[in-house]
């Protein structure tokens, strides 16, 4: 595990994401109560051996953070799908999957992880996700969104169509994600889409079932 962690927020996350006191996680870790504390306080540096039986508990499938389940799904996902976050008002890539990049236009554009470059979206994309950010999206507010956008126009590419679906999860930290899985359609599946929707966005609530049918 990263040196440069804060230990002290690794195992008060460990603990609050499996219910855990501070008795029971110390139990576990072969220290003392008061030893956790010390640690979680920052008035302490854990003990190597401490940081090993730390390490070992999180990569129990049973003691993982959510967030790092939520990465696996996606980057093993055999389709475009990717997570986004956001943090200080801008949108980040925490995970995508390996066909994202496989792909190639328009997602050569993008870093695997990191802050979102918005060349890749075009002008329908950058402010369906201006939209979706203010309409509170990553507040958990909604059940599911779908949006249809089109690529930036790029010399030698062909401009391209997308329906993009975007779930709210939540992390350990009760902080919100969007797991957004894409699929390529025609210039006339997303004009018939904007105009039985009224728009290139759709929301549901939480106990809404969306329909199967198209769009």
């Amino acid at each position: 595990m990263d040196s440069k962690c804060d230990w002290a927020e690794v195992l008060r996350s460990f603990r609050q994401r499996n219910n855990l006191k501070q008795e029971a996680a110390a139990s576990l870790l072969g220290v003392s109560q008061a030893y956790v504390s010390k640690v979680e306080n920052g008035a302490v540096q854990p003990s190597s051996a401490l940081l090993k039986r730390l390490a070992m508990l999180i990569r129990q499938p049973q003691h993982r953070p959510t967030i790092g389940l939520y990465k696996t799904a996606v980057r093993h996902a055999p389709y475009l799908a990717c997570l986004f976050s956001l943090r200080d008002g801008q949108v980040f890539i925490e995970e995508s999957s390996r066909e994202f990049y496989r792909r190639g236009h328009p997602f050569d554009l993008e870093p695997q992880k990191g802050l979102v470059n918005f060349d890749m979206f075009g002008e329908d994309g950058v402010t369906a996700l201006k939209s979706l950010v203010s309409a509170g999206a990553f507040d958990g507010k909604f059940g599911l969104i779908e949006t249809v956008w089109k690529t930036a126009p790029r010399d030698g590419h062909p401009l391209k169509h997308f329906k993009t679906l975007l779930v709210p999860l939540r992390s350990d930290q009760n902080e919100w994600l969007l797991q957004a899985s894409l699929t390529e359609i025609s210039a006339a599946d997303m004009a018939e889409a904007i105009k039985a929707w009224g728009g290139p966005i759709r929301i549901f609530e939480h106990d809404e079932e969306p329909p199967f049918s198209w769009p």
